[in-house]
């Protein structure tokens, strides 16, 4: 009967230990979401590659989200860090759009980065931050033009 009593000390230990470290990454998860309009001058941007970075990193492993827009220019993208240990879910968002308006070959690479209100506890957010219609023909600065968007 000791033999059973410990043996269920043991399983209740080792279920709560569990239980705590999932509880633990969960409550330190943030998320965002953002939405918006292209524009290549009067059309929509359609199929520009939009990433969403939990910081202002080259690295792909920082990436929490990708997406495209559609065919009259809108987006809508969502991440969160559930992915990342406790310890790295710390979030600085980041948007990258990679698009070839007015561009023959490659693709222009536009960087935003946007308020930490928008930032939310958990995986889901509960507030979502519209950049409105951005006119990519436009020069933007910090722009830069890369040959190929990696990782697709």
């Amino acid at each position: 009967m000791k033999c059973l009593g410990a043996f269920c000390f043991i399983l209740v230990a080792v279920v709560l230990s569990g239980a705590a470290e999932t509880y633990q990454d969960n409550v330190a998860t943030r998320s965002v979401k953002v939405e918006g309009i292209l524009r290549c001058g009067k059309k929509p941007l359609a199929d520009a590659v939009i990433r969403l970075f939990k910081s202002n990193s080259e690295d792909l492993g920082e990436v929490i989200a990708v997406g495209k827009s559609t065919a009259d220019g809108k987006f809508s993208i969502e991440g969160d860090t559930s992915r990342f240990k406790a310890e790295d879910s710390e979030i600085d968002p980041y948007l990258r759009f990679y698009h070839q308006c007015e561009q023959k070959s490659g693709y222009k690479r536009v960087q935003l980065q946007f308020p930490k209100e928008f930032i939310s506890l958990g995986k889901l957010p509960r507030r979502t931050y519209n950049v409105g219609l951005l006119n990519l023909e436009l020069g933007f600065p910090g722009e830069t033009t890369v040959k190929q968007v990696e990782g697709l």
